[in-house]
């Protein structure tokens, strides 16, 4: 007989596990960024001509959507009730965290991602500034939506 699980986390492990996921991607930006500006110093640009300012145009495009897509998406994260706040035990915060962690997830993922594609594409046309910006606009949405943001404002 299966033992049965719940889905509740405690009041330490909604918390801790959001900005777990949360730092591993914000060090997953950077590492990729490092990596890949290690590996464009030992080899040339993968693209070069017209296709590296279409990749260039489309690098920019990526994001400015990315950044249009994450506001939308952390809209519809609802803030915890007054209750469930800081200020309110920490049970209710961790059922919060329980409801909210895969919509957050979605929404670090996206942001993660937008600068992912920044840094791959500025890779593969040799472009350090795309790469650049790229890591700033990927870091920046992160901040914005850190777990701390999401549970509402300090007491």
């Amino acid at each position: 007989m299966e033992e049965e699980r719940g889905t509740a986390l405690s009041p330490q492990q909604g918390p801790t596990t959001a900005r777990i996921i949360h730092g591993a991607l914000a060090v997953g930006v950077l590492m990729v960024f490092g990596i890949l500006a290690y590996l464009r110093t030992v080899s040339g640009p993968a693209v070069a001509g017209d296709a590296a300012g279409t990749l260039r145009i489309v690098a920019y495009a990526v994001l400015a959507v990315g950044i249009v897509m994450t506001r939308v998406m952390r809209g519809r994260i609802a803030a915890p009730s007054p209750a469930r706040s800081r200020e309110g035990s920490g049970a209710d915060l961790a059922e919060w965290w329980t409801t909210t962690l895969p919509k957050a997830i979605v929404v670090w993922a996206l942001a993660e991602g937008v600068g992912m594609i920044g840094i791959v594409l500025g890779y593969v046309i040799a472009d350090l500034t795309v790469q650049v910006i790229a890591v700033a606009v990927g870091l920046f949405l992160l901040f914005l939506t850190r777990p701390g943001a999401l549970e509402g404002p300090r007491a």
